[in-house]
């Protein structure tokens, strides 16, 4: 299943796109911090009646914060004397219920991050499932096992079968980035493909070596929701 990315940057919105209330849980994910901003205010509505505080931290939280959404965008901002101050609106498509929001550092005084929506949901990133987004500027190829995929910038693909796994879980990949004509190596090795566990791998373009670079994040968020509410049945 290949998804493009929502990106941050969202025109104005007209009274007939507008959306009936509705909740979401959300959590975020900072790629990197810019030099100032560690705590961002989320925001479900223009007037930002509706916000929550979080803190930007550099691995996925095993919870996810509730919040109410009345348009069809989350404005993001900083804490301030006067609720917050915004810098930055990113879309939330309709049939999205639980998003997590990754940030990824700008050198802007303005705009200290650049905000990527990604679908949080276990129907759409299920356990034991890869899940790459491709935030660099290069298309990338992968040989995971013995399925080739490749994926454009700004998309995303989920994996979730695997040929030639071992018995151990551990499933074997290639990776490539295009250079030109040229495809070079990213990285190369072995995945642990674990049942309660899911992957989330983000390919970025190193500003400094100007270089695909890759880094991977392990989620066992959908367990840990299914306990949280068994042990609320048993109440």
């Amino acid at each position: 299943m290949i998804r493009y990315i929502v990106f941050f940057t969202l025109a104005g919105l007209s009274p007939l796109q507008a959306q009936s209330p509705r909740s979401l849980e959300v959590r975020t994910l900072c790629f990197g911090y810019s030099n100032r901003v560690k705590e961002v205010t989320l925001a479900g509505d223009a007037e930002g009646q509706s916000s929550i505080d979080c803190k930007l931290v550099k691995y996925l939280e095993p919870q996810q914060k509730k919040m109410t959404v009345s348009e069809d965008f989350i404005l993001i901002g900083e804490p301030g004397a006067n609720g917050f101050d915004e810098w930055s609106k990113v879309k939330i498509e309709k049939g999205i219920t639980e998003a997590l929001l990754v940030f990824f550092p700008l050198p802007s005084a303005e705009q200290p991050y650049k905000v990527v929506v990604l679908d949080d949901s276990s129907k759409e990133f299920p356990l034991a499932s890869f899940q790459i987004a491709n935030m660099s500027p290069k298309a990338l190829r992968f040989i995971v096992g013995e399925n080739p995929i490749q994926i454009q910038p700004g998309e995303t693909k989920l994996i979730s079968k695997f040929k030639n796994q071992k018995a151990n879980g551990q499933v074997s990949y290639f990776a490539y980035y295009q250079d030109g004509d040229e495809w070079k190596r990213l990285s190369t090795g072995f995945w642990d493909v674990i049942p309660t566990k899911r992957n989330l791998q983000i390919a970025f373009g190193n500003p400094k070596s100007k270089t695909v670079e890759m880094r991977g994040y392990e989620d066992g968020l959908p367990v840990l929701k299914a306990l949280l509410q068994e042990q609320q049945e048993k109440k």
